[in-house]
């Protein structure tokens, strides 16, 4: 039984990555439902999908500025000194705690 939860858990995982298309397409369902004129609870609906994407991408932002301060900091060093793990408090090793992906 635990073999069969850890596939589900793998395969719920790896259907959840995030990619351009499928945040570009969430937007889009999203604006689809706030100018649907359906009822006011799908209209919510639409509106908290498009907060969540704004919010994806903010992150996204953050992460992005993350790496490259990190690479800053990284080429900065003299040769053969080490680089600082990526994590703490940084956005970049939040988000990689989050999907299991710390280096």
């Amino acid at each position: 039984m635990s073999s069969q939860i850890g596939f589900a858990e793998r395969l719920f995982y790896s259907s959840c990555v995030l990619t351009r298309q499928r945040i570009d397409d969430l937007h889009r369902w999203g604006s689809r439902l706030v100018s649907s004129g359906a009822s006011e609870d799908v209209r919510a609906a639409g509106r908290a999908i498009q907060l969540l994407i704004e919010h994806i991408e903010v992150l996204e932002r953050a992460m992005r500025q993350d790496v490259e301060s990190h690479r800053q900091v990284s080429s900065d060093k003299p040769v053969g000194e080490p680089s600082p793990p990526v994590g703490g408090d940084s956005v970049l090793g939040a988000l990689a705690d989050r999907i299991g992906t710390r280096p």
